[in-house]
This record gives C-alpha cells, sequence and structure tokens, in this order.
C-alpha cells in the first residue's frame, strides 16, 4: 500500500521501536500482540454534560466525520444538523436541518469528507447533501432509480466515494432470513461487486424474526477511508482461526490490495459461551414485552424452548472472531477491535502500509468514533444516559 505522510500519533507510534511481526509460511503477517507497543489514552476534550452550552448537547449518539485539519464534524441525525468542532473542541459553527430545501434533510443518516468537502446522507428519499469544509452549501446529489427494499421505501447509498463513487448495499430478501447480498461500488459507467455481506446482519430468531439483540457481525466488515479514496474489508472464515484479510479497493474497477494477519485464536469458554446465550435470553424476552405491550398480545411468539434457538442465532463458534469493528483514521492508519474475552476487546493499529503498530485499549463504556493524528474520539454515557464525545490524546507507555 502507498505510505501516507506520517503525523504526530503515527510519529510517536513508530519512536515505540516495536518488534518486526514474523512472517507466516504463504507470506501472511503473523501478529504477537505482546510486542506491539501500547498506547495510553489522556483525556484532552469532553464535549456534553449538564453544564455544557447547547451545541455540544446529543440526544442520542452523533456519528461522525473528521478533516485532515482535526475539524470534526458530528452528524445530529435527529435534528439534520451538523455540528464542527476544533481538536480543543471550540465550537466552530452549524449547518443543515430538517426540512426539504437546499442543505436540509427529513432522515440525515451518515456523515463523510471528500478532500475538502463534505456530504451527508439523506435516507428518505435517498440523496446526498454536498457541503464545503465550513457548511457552505454546494449541491445535491440525487440518487436516480433506487433500489427498492424489503419495505417498500427506496435505499440509497452508504457513502460517497472520490470520483462520485457509491457504495451501495443491496437489500436483503423480504421476511427478513439472513443472505449474503453483494456489496457495490458503483460508478457512472461501471459497477464492481467488492464482496458478499450478510443481510440484515443482526440477530434473527427462526419463527420470530429480527430482533433488538446484541451480537457480533458477521464477516466481512468495511469501511471507508476519511478521505473517500478507498474502501477497506476486514474477512475472516471459521476454517482459519484468527486469520484476518484486509482488502483494500483504491478505484472503481481497479487492483484490490490483499494483506494477511494472524492473530492467535482467542477460544470461548463454555461458561462465557453459557453467559451470552443467558444475557441474550433476557434480552430477547425483553423485546417480546416490549412489542406485546405496543401492539398486542398475539403480536409476537416465542418457541417453548428457546435456549436453543437463541445459541443458533447468536452463531457462537469455538473462538471469537478475530475483529469485531473496523475504522479508519483520518491519518491513514486502520483500527481493528480485536475480542479478547465476552465484553472485552482492544483496537490492534494499522499503519498507513497495513502494518501493525500500536494496541490501545479504550476506557471502560467508550467506543470508538473518529481517529486523526492528534486526538481519538470515543463516545460514552453517564448513569444518567446522557451522551458524552470525548477526546483522547494518545501517548505512548513510558
Amino acid at each position: 500500500m502507498r505510505r501516507l505522510p506520517a503525523g504526530r500519533l503515527a510519529l510517536a507510534m513508530l519512536a515505540l521501536a516495536a518488534c518486526e511481526p514474523p512472517a507466516g509460511a504463504d507470506g501472511g503477517l503473523v501478529v504477537d500482540l505482546a510486542t506491539l507497543p501500547e498506547l495510553t489514552l489522556v483525556e484532552a476534550v469532553r464535549l456534553g454534560g449538564p453544564e455544557a452550552p447547547e451545541e455540544q448537547l446529543f440526544a442520542t449518539p452523533p456519528v461522525a466525520a473528521i478533516g485532515a485539519d482535526g475539524t470534526l464534524h458530528l452528524l445530529d441525525r435527529p435534528e439534520g444538523e451538523v455540528r464542527s468542532f476544533d481538536r480543543d473542541g471550540v465550537f466552530l459553527g452549524r449547518f443543515g436541518g430538517q426540512g426539504d430545501g437546499p442543505g436540509e434533510f427529513r432522515f440525515a443518516s451518515a456523515i463523510g469528507r471528500i478532500g475538502d468537502s463534505l456530504w451527508v446522507r439523506n435516507a428518505s428519499p435517498p440523496n446526498l447533501e454536498l457541503f464545503d469544509g465550513d457548511g457552505g452549501y454546494l449541491g445535491r446529489r440525487t440518487i436516480e432509480n433506487p433500489t427498492i427494499g424489503p419495505t417498500g421505501m427506496p435505499v440509497g447509498p452508504e457513502r460517497l466515494l472520490r470520483g462520485g463513487v457509491l457504495l451501495q448495499r443491496v437489500p436483503g430478501p423480504p421476511g427478513g432470513a439472513p443472505a449474503r447480498v453483494p456489496l457495490l461500488l458503483v460508478g457512472s459507467d461501471a459497477t464492481d461487486t467488492v464482496a458478499g455481506v450478510v443481510e440484515p446482519a443482526g440477530f434473527h430468531l427462526p419463527g420470530v424474526g429480527g430482533l433488538a439483540v446484541a451480537v457480533d457481525p458477521p464477516s466481512p466488515l468495511y469501511a471507508v477511508t476519511a478521505d473517500g479514496a478507498a474502501l477497506v474489508l476486514a474477512a475472516w472464515s471459521d476454517s482459519v482461526p484468527g486469520e484476518v484479510i484486509v482488502t483494500r479497493h483504491e478505484a472503481l474497477g481497479g487492483a484490490a490490495t490483499h494483506d494477511t494477519l494472524r492473530f492467535d485464536p482467542v477460544p470461548l469458554e463454555p461458561a462465557d459461551a453459557d453467559s451470552m446465550v443467558a444475557a441474550a435470553l433476557v434480552q430477547v424476552e425483553a423485546v417480546a414485552e416490549r412489542v406485546r405491550a405496543q401492539v398486542g398480545p398475539d403480536a409476537i411468539t416465542l418457541p417453548d424452548d428457546l435456549e436453543g434457538p437463541v445459541a443458533d442465532a447468536l452463531g457462537l463458534r469455538a473462538t471469537l472472531p478475530p475483529v469485531r469493528a473496523l475504522l479508519a483514521g483520518a491519518d491513514g492508519t486502520l483500527w481493528l477491535e480485536r475480542p479478547l474475552a465476552p465484553g472485552r476487546s482492544e483496537w490492534v493499529v494499522l499503519d498507513p502500509d497495513g502494518r501493525p503498530e500500536a494496541r490501545v485499549t479504550l476506557p471502560l463504556g467508550h467506543t470508538l468514533l473518529a481517529v486523526d493524528d492528534a486526538r481519538v474520539w470515543t463516545l460514552t454515557r453517564d448513569d444518567l444516559d446522557v451522551v458524552y464525545v470525548v477526546g483522547f490524546a494518545p501517548q505512548p507507555d513510558p
């Protein structure tokens, strides 16, 4: 892969003198996590809280785009509004809002950057609103002949890449039964099928349907680089525990770059598997009760013997999946969340060449939101369910 200019975070990690991972017999990279330097996260910025100004308050967790200059753009989906902050949390302004006019949204659902520009996805009707880096309106890209999903609603693209290329996931079949469907890169005169992804990807109980129950995502995971230049996939197979294949699609119709990483497989202990099934049983019962209360007592019927179907729906294996999440940093890094046990994980950081260079453990209760060369941004909630956006300064362990 092409090496991008190293930022402060990359320089700090390279200065730690990590051991070079050995190559496997077939060229794959064997990753010994114990040899990777660990970064400590020092809180530098916190947005939100009871005493915070209005622009820092989010009723639901926002989604983010981050620029090469460190500007953090946070999309408040219910409000259809984008709020921008610098690396130190200084409020820079807002744009967007609810409506049908230029630069407004009915169902804002995603945000991203391409060079100095920003795009925001409106889910219905599916279109993309385009802005400059300061929130100035540039125009709208209407999606012609959108795919119709199982609910009868039009389905637009997931993301916009450079050159006007759209990332499109084909909807799954009616009825919600999981199936592997194409993930497409769509240009003005060409279309590439880059992977098959499971749709829907969540918990599906046979005879009942999809339910809001936590479950590890299926292979592959995918993300668009922060500059919109490439699509990155992380795929694995049960037949080779611990192996992850990272693929980078630089352009529509171009050659893809593959890197193979091998981690030590993490076994799923029987006691942990039993705990996961028990927790899912509680969630299933809670979902069923909510549906019955809202729709009626006959709205949902669960099997008498629920434990077996729940265990099957969780898709538990002898080992934990090698990757749980994937995020592309604005500094060219890739972040892979590696499960260490149920409910516990760490992030493995790959440099712009795809080489493992560090590992990071997030504070308990935090989820990764965005990364650049000076900040690791996370989402968390307090005991009152208040949403916070936290910026950490990564530092090498002494």
